[in-house]
């Protein structure tokens, strides 16, 4: 199974929030060892079209394929299509988990 990791630019509400940290680490990074972690996720792919999180993903080891393209980086883009998008240009068949960078509720905080 992999993970999906969708990070766009741009936010209205939490400017920058894909590269938030808490307690010192990255979104990015919490999320990653919640994969490792789970025992399950044999490979972390990330989908962005932010280039400062594109190098931090790379620099911890996850895979991005590709820079997503600009017509899927709006506000009113669904994940569907971000993962769809991904599972398409990588061919990817089998299971997948989606790992959102601000919805932490499976990471280990403290």
């Amino acid at each position: 199974m992999i993970a999906v990791i969708p990070a766009r630019r741009g936010s209205k509400r939490f400017p920058g929030k894909n590269r938030a940290t808490y307690n010192e680490k990255s979104f990015l990074e919490l999320a990653l060892t919640s994969a490792v972690q789970s025992g399950v996720i044999s490979e972390v792919f990330l989908s962005s079209d932010d280039e400062v999180i594109i190098e931090q993903a790379k620099e911890l080891g996850i895979t991005v394929p590709f820079k997503r393209a600009s017509e899927l980086s709006h506000d009113d883009t669904s994940t569907w299509s971000v993962v769809m998008d991904l599972v398409q240009q990588t061919g990817y068949v089998g299971d997948l988990c989606l790992l959102q960078l601000t919805s932490p509720r499976g990471y280990q905080l403290m």
